[in-house]
């Protein structure tokens, strides 16, 4: 190493402390770029013309252009001249009474004061502030130099090795920033530890990675400078003795709500720092209600890095808010600018996040992109399975020591989760420009296939114990999971990979309808069906039987029987006694629904034979749940209560929660239909309670509408609407279109109570039109008969008459019987009617199509003029 100075040597410190590249310092003096190279290396020496002007654009101190002049002079006159310079060369980089960049430092309060109290503790004579690319790590450094220099002596100096390439140049910035005399027998390493030795200095390296060789020379400063402090910014640890780490991550961004607050908004430290840099560009730019949400998404875009949110500042110039945040969603890549006082690798987010993946072995590269497939993380076991192929011996050491790699470069981010176990993510910047890199790859296909049949795998065992004791874990672990899932079932789609996708959908098929997932789960059943396959017909049957019960639920009763009548045949074909008792309890559900009470029951009953060929306890518990609710239809109430019982004892007994509150569910309408309120709202209450806590929203309104609806036969009118309209905006919510006409029907009953006869008219009405939409034809008479005593109170007795006998005749042909809650109000209205001369009395079979046919049809005036 040379120990000497010399004009090639000064040149090249005045360019590395502009941060320029020879490249860029050849532009600026319009010479070619070996001019640079050979002037630097002492092979060329400038004319007297190139040397003013490189002591113009390197902004060569007043007092010091002579000497520069005269180096260079020396330089062409003699070779031996130009190593031997009379001064050292000098370069204030930096001001060091002060580092007070031109923008101020926002949302990092916290950071910034944990900082200083960790840097100025006797012991620290190291600090790195470690993080991704990005993130603010010089920003912070910068500010915590500017508030602690007063501490030392000699005050505080930067060196920003940005621009240095090799531990040689680093020596040159070193020995010009802090001015130390020349020793031309001695090497520079060994100069400036000698020079430091007397000094009480914080050194700052910025970008301390740019120079990893650079870990002996630190070494060395801390046993031999002892009154020196070294603050290093680094996306990766030194991992060196006497290091004190501070882990910088991204500002915190505002949660994704419904609800947004200004007031909240304005404090939050990522939207301040995008909404301060933007008014930097556009002094008029504000925010607003009309542009909050979009704020919100950029700033959880970019994942609350600050040197994101300060490229989408920039291009707020060009886009609004929402069009920035719509093109964001597919395009991160959009995020540049052409600032001068940035370097090239900070000119985007893509090029900040490249230049460390570069660094990174082969090895953990692929295992970079596998992690690029997963959503939401995962743990080391589930990136070896992932990641690594079968052949791979110790998978779970070669992961984890591919996750410490990731993890010293800032790479990836470690989660701590309950159940004590640590997942590993990667920020969505990050993730975007990683996937690129899978893309050009050769191994996106064996990565995808190896995610997508682990998870089918993982779906399938895990599946079963969301009916049993471990119910909640299992949840939990399916919600946190269903990023991954939704990403495996999408690529198994787009890939024609069938049979992973039929074993997805089928093992999902609880998850999906405990969650209130239902459209996502017929969405997929219907996706899979249509495919062209080989499935086996034990396989395509379970997807029509599990297709049939999404159906079901949107009151889909025509295509659910279809899929039906093909799942019983395939199953019929290989004898499956199980997938016989699912798909004929769910076609008995289908059969109670349209108010085909006989049938229903039969269907039910010929599943629960097949249930007792084999250990089905949870299925059984579903057969007896239902013929509950179809005895209670039938007028069976004790008989009814004894079928919910022996559900809920089965429930009860294999910890399946979400059954218990179904059961509950069920023994409550039960009771409310008995007329005993008392009892009916213990069940209900309870059931609320545990939905509520179990955050099982779909049946929470389910509950909701039972307990408004029990309220409203107890003339509790306005908790009665309360509970109905909380119920029937979660119905609403998740597209249940049964008992949202529900909830209108109960709601139309409470405006009766209150004499407000337009409007219970319109509910009613409304309520069973809807029901008549869904071939629902078991709820029909009963919103008949309330609309009814709507015209009654409006004194149109012959059409109140009409109504009854219509309702009456219903439920003699289908056997649905009337309830003892509703009896009194029916008998009230006979009696009314008899003092006006009406009659119970059958309808002819052409008077109740006419009826049947206008409810279909949904026509308000056939049944006017048929009941007119």
């Amino acid at each position: 190493m040379t120990n000497q100075y010399s004009f090639g040597t000064w040149v090249k410190a005045l360019r590395m402390a502009k941060e320029w590249t020879q490249r860029e310092l050849a532009y600026q003096v319009n010479c070619s770029l070996s001019t640079i190279r050979k002037i630097e290396i002492n092979e060329r020496h400038p004319s007297h013309q190139l040397a003013q002007l490189l002591a113009a654009k390197l902004d060569v101190p007043s007092d010091k252009v002579p000497a520069f002049l005269e180096a260079a002079y020396c330089a062409r006159q003699s070779p031996a001249d130009a190593i031997l310079l009379s001064t050292p060369p000098t370069v204030h980089l930096h001001d060091q009474h002060g580092f007070r960049p031109l923008t101020p430092l926002l949302g990092r309060t916290t950071e910034l004061t944990a900082a200083i109290n960790l840097i100025q503790r006797a012991e620290v004579s190291l600090l790195t502030i470690i993080g991704p690319g990005g993130v603010g790590k010089t920003r912070l450094a910068y500010a915590l130099a500017d508030q602690v220099y007063p501490v030392f002596a000699q005050g505080a100096q930067v060196v920003d090795l940005a621009a240095v390439a090799s531990l040689e140049e680093l020596l040159c910035v070193v020995i010009t920033l802090l001015e130390l005399p020349p020793l031309e027998t001695r090497p520079l390493q060994e100069q400036i530890l000698t020079g430091l030795q007397q000094q009480e200095l914080l050194l700052v390296l910025d970008n301390f990675d740019h120079v990893p060789e650079a870990m002996s020379f630190v070494r060395q400063i801390l046993s031999r400078a002892p009154h020196v402090t070294l603050l290093l910014t680094s996306r990766v640890p030194l991992q060196i003795d006497g290091e004190h780490e501070f882990r910088l991550a991204p500002l915190m961004v505002p949660e994704k709500t419904d609800r947004i607050s200004l007031a909240q908004l304005s404090t939050n430290p990522a939207v301040m720092l995008l909404v301060t840099r933007a008014q930097a560009l556009l002094p008029d730019f504000q925010l607003t209600t009309a542009n909050a949400r979009a704020i919100v998404t950029i700033c959880r875009q970019v994942d609350g890095l600050p040197l994101g949110l300060e490229l989408a500042a920039t291009q707020l110039r060009v886009w609004s808010p929402a069009d920035l945040a719509a093109r964001l969603t597919h395009d991160l890549t959009m995020l540049t600018h052409t600032s001068r006082s940035a370097s090239p690798r900070q000119h985007s987010l893509h090029a900040t996040v490249l230049w460390s993946y570069r660094l990174l072995s082969p090895e953990v590269q692929h295992i970079l992109r596998g992690m690029s497939i997963l959503v939401g993380g995962a743990t080391p076991d589930v990136i070896a399975a992932i990641c690594l192929s079968a052949e791979v011996e110790h998978k779970t050491g070669v992961v984890a020591q591919g996750l410490n790699t990731l993890l010293d470069y800032s790479l990836v981010v470690a989660q701590d989760l309950p159940c004590d176990e640590h997942r590993f993510t990667l920020l969505e910047t990050i993730r975007a420009v990683v996937r690129e890199e899978l893309h050009t790859t050769g191994d996106e296909t064996l990565l995808r296939h190896q995610h997508a049949a682990y998870f089918a795998d993982w779906a399938e065992r895990h599946g079963d114990n969301l009916a049993a004791a471990q119910q909640l874990e299992s949840l939990q672990q399916f919600d946190l999971e269903l990023g991954n899932l939704r990403t495996a079932l999408t690529w198994c789609y787009d890939h024609q990979q069938v049979l992973l996708l039929a074993r997805l959908c089928i093992a999902l098929w609880r998850y999906w309808y405990i969650r209130g997932l239902w459209d996502e789960g017929l969405t997929w059943h219907r996706r899979t069906l249509a495919l062209p396959n080989e499935l086996s017909l034990a396989l395509q049957a379970a997807l029509l039987s599990g297709a049939s019960g999404f159906s079901l639920i949107y009151s889909d009763y025509t295509q659910a029987t279809a899929w039906l009548d093909d799942a019983i045949s395939h199953y019929r074909t290989v004898y499956d006694a199980l997938g016989l008792a699912r798909a004929f309890n769910r076609y008995g559900l289908v059969r109670w629904q349209q108010g085909q009470l006989i049938e229903a029951r039969h269907l039910l009953e010929e599943g629960l034979s097949y249930c007792h060929q084999v250990d089905a306890p949870r299925d059984t518990a579903n057969i007896l749940a239902n013929l509950g609710c179809v005895a209670d239809e039938q007028g069976y109430h004790d008989q009814a209560m004894a079928f919910h019982q022996a559900s809920l004892q089965i429930r009860r007994r294999l910890g399946d929660i979400h059954g218990i509150i179904t059961d509950l569910l069920n023994l409550g309408k039960t009771a409310l239909s008995q007329g005993d309120h008392h009892t009916a709202q213990q069940y209900l209450d309870e059931g609320l309670s545990c939905a509520r806590e179990l955050n099982y929203h779909q049946e929470e309104a389910l509950f909701l509408i039972n307990l408004g609806h029990n309220a409203c036969y107890q003339r509790h009118l306005a908790d009665a609407q309360a509970h109905l309209n909380e119920g029937l905006a979660l119905t609403q919510r998740f597209g249940d279109r049964l008992n949202a006409a529900h909830a209108l029907n109960n709601l139309g009953l409470i405006a009766l109570f209150r004499y407000e006869i337009d409007v219970a008219m319109d509910l009613f009405n409304q309520s069973m039109h809807q029901f008549a939409a869904m071939d629902a034809w078991v709820h029909i008479p009963g919103a008949l008969e309330r609309l009814a005593y709507a015209y009654l109170e409006r004194g149109h007795y012959q059409r109140s008459s009409m109504l009854l006998n219509s309702a009456y005749q219903m439920r003699e042909q289908d056997g649905i019987k009337q309830t003892p809650v509703e009896m009194p109000l029916y008998e009230q209205a006979w009696e009314q009617l008899h003092t006006h001369g009406f009659i119970r009395n059958h309808l002819t079979e052409y008077e109740v199509g006419q009826v049947r046919a206008w409810l279909a049809g949904r026509v308000q005036e056939r049944l006017d003029r048929f009941v007119g």
